[in-house]
């Protein structure tokens, strides 16, 4: 039987193998290495990804919150600064409408429409001597202090009321409440002159409707904001006629809406607030972008700065009306 005799490696042999198996594993180890740094690379660059969403979230929000406080300011700037102006403008036009009106009404004995000059009101002791417009909504008293529609026309019968602004657009009642027992208040409309002395004043409470006086003997009543910040309430003068009322015929007026009967804010002014409320944001949006992206930042100001402050001005003035109209 013959055996067949395994022949043992000879000493090159194995000298040479052990480098073969060497080399593997070191290419293994190396091909690893490079996988365990392209996964923490691809990690890190995830991880970058998403703190730089991160960062440009927080940096959106930021400038959002800017945004909204710089309007803020800018409408509390318009409603106790730049509304002062505008009464000042509005009385001045006022005064020179009434002047043309004023013959024409008191021969014709025609009761204004709502909005227009409808009589003139002193009151000495505060040094009050503006135009009164008929109508009391929100829009009525940016003008001036208004007649309510639903109540008697000053220097009748009954009791007439002037509604005015207690803070905002002059606040020509503003200081109503240092008004004291005594105290003259005057009316010229196309009916006559007619004077009146105070006699009480009191405060209504928010969601109470304003006393009714029926009398045929003539009074009249002052109305302001019980409280300017934030506006509730009502704070009434109530002043009696001296001498007789007017006996003349006097004309249907229009019926009083909803805001005049109340005081309240104007509701019509909803739908032009939110157009250019829109459409300032938008050019306000439009305006931060170019200037994030341009590197005429004066070019950018100079070009959008009248635009924007038309736009605030015209939503502004609409914001406004949805206050109450005694504020």
């Amino acid at each position: 039987m013959s055996v067949t005799r395994l022949e043992q490696p000879d000493e090159d042999e194995r000298s040479t193998r052990p480098a073969l198996v060497f080399g593997a594993e070191e290419d293994l180890s190396t091909f690893r290495s490079d996988a365990d740094e392209f996964v923490s690379q691809a990690g890190s660059a995830s991880s970058a990804s998403k703190n730089g969403n991160g960062a440009s979230v927080a940096r959106l929000t930021g400038l959002a919150i800017t945004l909204g406080g710089a309007i803020l300011l800018l409408f509390a700037g318009y409603l106790f600064g730049w509304s002062d102006l505008q009464a000042t403008h509005n009385q001045q036009r006022l005064f020179a409408a009434y002047e043309r009106s004023a013959k024409v009404d008191s021969i014709s004995g025609r009761v204004p429409a709502d909005g227009e000059p409808a009589a003139v009101l002193a009151i000495p002791a505060l040094g009050i001597h503006d135009i009164v417009v008929e109508g009391t909504s929100a829009t009525d008293l940016q003008l001036g202090p208004g007649i309510m529609p639903s109540a008697p026309f000053p220097g009748t019968g009954g009791e007439g009321v002037i509604a005015g602004r207690d803070l905002t657009y002059g606040g020509v009642f503003g200081s109503l409440s240092q008004l004291r027992a005594g105290a003259s208040v005057t009316v010229t409309d196309y009916l006559g002159t007619f004077r009146y002395v105070v006699s009480r004043s009191f405060s209504v409470k928010p969601s109470r409707a304003l006393p009714v006086v029926r009398s045929n003997l003539g009074s009249l009543a002052l109305v302001t904001s019980g409280s300017a910040l934030p506006p509730s309430g009502f704070f009434v003068v109530e002043a009696k006629l001296v001498g007789n009322p007017a006996h003349e015929s006097v004309h249907l007026r229009s019926p009083a809406s909803a805001s005049e009967l109340t005081l309240g804010g104007d509701t019509s002014a909803w739908l032009p607030f939110l157009g250019w409320g829109l459409v300032f944001v938008l050019v306000l949006v439009g305006t931060v972008s170019a200037y994030r992206r341009t590197r005429q930042a004066v070019l950018v100001y100079v070009l959008s700065t009248p635009i924007l402050l038309v736009l605030a001005l015209l939503a502004f003035e609409n914001a406004a009306r949805l206050l109450p109209a005694t504020m």
